[in-house]
């Protein structure tokens, strides 16, 4: 993705996956790969709480330090109350409906997220649920109106959207799409390919 995208600050990143497509796992990996660089804040609605975000994180096998070199904050809901810090990186694990159904809400939290970002030099990263081989993400063309880049993720294939700001500005890189391997056993994310269709 770095080869083919630019994410400037102030910007808003949705990853729409669905259910057990490896959308928490690429959360969590960005969370690792970044908690080094930038002051990091894991907004989660994980329902079993700080020990079972822990157990999900070692079921990954991904090496996080005693204490985590970053923030987490359980969150439900108005998510934007949440972006106050400058040069962060806000990782949102994830927005849903705020009742299950009115999935047209989804867009405006995602809205107000990318408003309180402005002027902070900071990002969002943010998943959300879709249904299974469809790119869109529940909530509809309104979720990706906020944000810079957009990717869908379903079993073992990921692909971009859009992306509003190409790493290169030769090679547009909506639509392309990768295949790879994935298990939350610890494998994680391997024999990534690119992949042109059947």
């Amino acid at each position: 993705l770095r080869k083919y995208v630019f994410i400037y600050p102030d910007t808003t990143t949705v990853v729409a996956g669905s259910k057990s497509a490896g959308k928490t796992g690429f959360l969590y990996r960005t969370i690792v790969l970044n908690m080094d660089k930038i002051n990091t804040v894991l907004l989660t609605n994980l329902e079993g709480g700080i020990s079972m975000l822990r157990d999900r994180f070692d079921a990954m096998n991904l090496d996080i330090p005693d204490p985590p070199r970053f923030k987490t904050k359980p969150a439900f809901e108005n998510f934007h109350d949440f972006i106050k810090l400058r040069d962060t990186l806000y990782v949102i694990d994830y927005i849903d409906a705020p009742d299950g159904t009115d999935f047209f809400l989804i867009g405006a939290q995602i809205k107000r997220v990318d408003q309180k970002l402005q002027g902070l030099n900071s990002v969002a990263v943010i998943g959300l649920q879709k249904p299974a081989q469809r790119d869109l993400p529940f909530g509809g063309e309104q979720t990706l109106k906020a944000a810079t880049l957009i990717l869908a993720m379903d079993s073992n294939k990921l692909k971009i959207l859009d992306a509003k700001v190409p790493a290169d500005p030769k090679v547009h890189p909506k639509n392309m799409q990768w295949t790879f391997q994935y298990s939350e056993n610890g494998t994680g994310f391997a024999n990534i390919q690119p992949y042109y269709g059947e």
